[in-house]
């Protein structure tokens, strides 16, 4: 019986599930067991036999599909659909990258379509995974030259239809119909009468971007000015918070100009966090020019190694917004100081002269 080598049995209501005599039967490259009443799961072991074709459609397994199926690397042929599956379909049947038939449908499949499938070399393939209930969108590596049949239909497909579908030069039938969201054109070079399921909708345009947190945008933003030179002191307890980490913020405008400058928080008495935007609006992608958490290079005291320093080259004179805040949720009195300038921004303007005296002359 080792010498044995098909196995051909369909339609002979065959009960009970797959024995594991099987794996005795190391000459054996093909079974044929579709439409039977077969039971229980499709065993892992079956993955270590070196079938070229495993035909076990239309029967009651059960179970997932064993990923070790993956190590079948020899097969042409593998058909588990109409049975009573579940779970998703396991990435490693991309390895059988020789298959010229894939045929999973009306599975009770769940999950997305792994984007592995799109790795089957043969100079023709069919896949058909219709009737499950399977999400998300078309993978683009499906749009393989050699598929001829691609069956997709009624599952839970959304999304734009991939334009790499129009790669597929020998396409005889791809069924799109029934599914919950596919929209968008047929992709140019995919010939539209072998399309079943077009018309689609329109896609939608794309939501709109979310609002700006309060504060993000410089017109809204509460900051005092901070001269080069100048050291400032405040406290964030109990400020608002808007834009960095979950402690309270302050905020401050530095008119400079020059190659360098230095922001640190040396005496301050929490963990402070300092950033540095340039223009607005504050963009933490496009316009964050400085960040700092632990840099302080400051005299020893309770948060000498918690405090801040960063340093930039400010360049033409420009207004710099610094952020000072806690590392994650501290918040405390903070002192910042903005020194090591090589070019001071302008002396603030001097304050205004008081109102002239009003006198009062008796009538």
């Amino acid at each position: 019986m080792t010498r044995v080598n098909y196995i051909t049995l369909d339609d002979n209501s065959l009960t009970g599930s797959i024995p594991s005599w099987l794996v005795q039967l190391t000459s054996l490259t093909d079974i044929y067991w579709r439409s039977n009443s077969l039971t229980g799961t499709i065993p892992n072991w079956l993955g270590q036999t070196g079938l070229t074709r495993l035909l076990l459609s239309s029967n009651s397994l059960i179970g997932t599909i064993p990923s070790m199926l993956g190590q079948l690397t020899r097969s042409y042929y593998l058909s588990l659909d109409d049975n009573s599956l579940s779970g998703s379909i396991p990435t490693t049947l991309g390895r059988l990258t020789g298959l010229q038939s894939l045929r999973l449908s009306d599975s009770r499949l769940t999950g997305t379509i792994p984007t592995e499938l799109g790795r089957f070399t043969r100079s023709w393939f069919s896949l058909s995974l219709q009737a499950n209930s399977l999400e998300g969108s078309i993978p683009t590596e499906l749009g393989m030259p050699n598929v001829d049949y691609m069956y997709l239909d009624s599952n839970s497909l959304t999304g734009t239809l991939p334009t790499e579908l129009g790669r597929i030069t020998n396409l005889r039938q791809l069924k799109l119909e029934s599914n919950l969201g596919i929209c968008g054109a047929i992709p140019l070079g995919l010939p539209a009468s072998e399309v079943s399921g077009d018309p689609f909708p329109s896609c939608p345009p794309p939501p709109p971007s979310p609002p700006s947190p309060p504060g993000a945008g410089c017109s809204g933003l509460d900051f005092q000015d901070i001269l080069c030179g100048e050291e400032v002191s405040g406290s964030t307890v109990g400020a608002p918070n808007a834009f960095g980490s979950a402690s309270g913020e302050k905020w401050y405008r530095l008119r400079v100009g020059g190659s360098s400058v230095t922001l640190s928080t040396c005496g301050s008495t929490y963990d402070t966090f300092l950033r540095v935007y340039l223009g607005c609006p504050l963009n933490a992608e496009t316009l964050e020019l400085a960040i700092n958490d632990d840099g302080g290079d400051c005299p020893s005291n309770a948060y000498a190694s918690r405090v801040s320093t960063t340093n930039f080259s400010p360049g033409h004179a420009h207004s710099y917004y610094v952020l000072v805040e806690g590392y994650q949720a501290s918040e405390g009195t903070y002192v910042l100081a903005a020194t090591d300038c090589s070019a001071l921004s302008p002396p603030r303007p001097p304050p205004l002269p008081p109102p002239p005296p009003i006198y009062l002359f008796p009538g």
